[in-house]
């Protein structure tokens, strides 16, 4: 492990000079681009505006977020402060939180490269300017609010955040020829792939990381990954709920759109913590085993996100049923 020379003094500076309310704002902006965050977003464009959308963002912020993590166990970078073991006072995270950072390395930000692939994709699926302004902004405050709270310095958040874009540029000039190919496959081929190659990968990062917090990462966007090419094939294939909703009668279409996201949401927490809360029970996260088990949650909250929470849509009438193809 060897320290870049980055500049620390900024962020020393940031943290002798913060105030309760940016730091609630950068907080929230920090969770905006973690995987809660996005899980959110991507499963309420899923049930509430474009099913293909969503999961073509999945694709790219989950792709993203993976060469992410490779170059972040390749650099090997620790985060601010961590050498001198001084992370707890500098950072502005729950020591909880900050504890499993440190576990972690610094470049380039996984936030801001995330965020950089996430909101350019969805600018360049949009031609409103003020949406387009949007995007920009949230890659901003999201890449601001790592080296804001202390647990990146800046040159992480531009190196990530010009890296996450430059994904989007590869993304856009060969998803659909990826895609088209990927659909040449039948349905059970596709998920069998994606399982089976989630899992080598998963396990050569344990094996790599000693099974340590790093490649435990790939468990959990792998699984949420596999999760969602097997909900969304079998989502495609027996239910395809229309997302439409019609907003002629304002009220009506957006307490259907309300209804819709928070049944949605709850169900997914549900599995999210709730699972969370058996596993750590059954072993700890940073083993074979825990491995295996976080893959195993990640998997269940997108199948419950693409599959099972559209059939309850369609079932209770939230939704309508499209004519099956297949």
């Amino acid at each position: 492990m060897t320290e870049l020379p980055w500049n620390s003094g900024i962020i020393e500076s940031i943290a002798e000079s913060r105030n309760d309310f940016l730091t609630q704002i950068f907080l929230f902006f920090t969770f905006l681009g973690g995987q809660e965050g996005y899980i959110l977003i991507i499963v309420g464009l899923y049930w509430l505006y474009n099913k293909e959308l969503a999961y073509r963002l999945a694709f790219v912020v989950l792709g993203s977020t993976i060469i992410n993590n490779t170059l972040k166990s390749i650099i090997q970078n620790p985060r601010p402060f961590v050498a001198e073991e001084t992370y707890i006072e500098n950072w502005a995270v729950s020591e909880e939180m900050a504890e499993e950072l440190a576990l972690g390395y610094s470049t380039p930000s996984g936030h801001a490269m995330s965020s950089g692939s996430f909101w350019s994709y969805f600018f360049s699926q949009r031609k409103n300017t003020i949406f387009r302004i949007v995007c920009i902004g949230i890659i901003l405050m999201i890449s601001l609010s790592r080296p804001y709270l202390g647990v990146h310095y800046f040159e992480d958040v531009i190196i990530g955040a010009f890296l996450g874009i430059l994904v989007t540029f590869v993304v856009l000039k060969y998803m659909s020829g990826i895609f088209t190919k990927w659909n040449s496959f039948s349905r059970n081929v596709q998920n069998l792939l994606i399982i089976g190659v989630s899992l080598v990968i998963i396990f050569t990062a344990g094996l790599i990381s000693d099974f340590e917090f790093l490649g435990s990462e790939f468990a959990t966007f792998l699984g949420f990954l596999s999760g969602s090419v097997v909900g969304n094939n079998y989502e495609q294939k027996h239910i395809d709920f229309d997302v439409t909703i019609d907003f002629s009668s304002t009220g009506k279409g957006i307490g259907i759109a309300l209804i819709r996201y928070i049944i949605g949401a709850v169900l997914v927490l549900i599995v999210l913590v709730g699972l969370d809360s058996i596993f750590e029970s059954i072993a700890e996260d940073f083993s074979a085993e825990g491995y295996i088990l976080r893959f195993i949650r990640y998997f269940a909250v997108a199948l419950v996100a693409l599959l099972v929470v559209p059939v309850i849509f369609v079932k209770t009438k939230l939704a309508s049923q499209n004519p099956l193809k297949d």
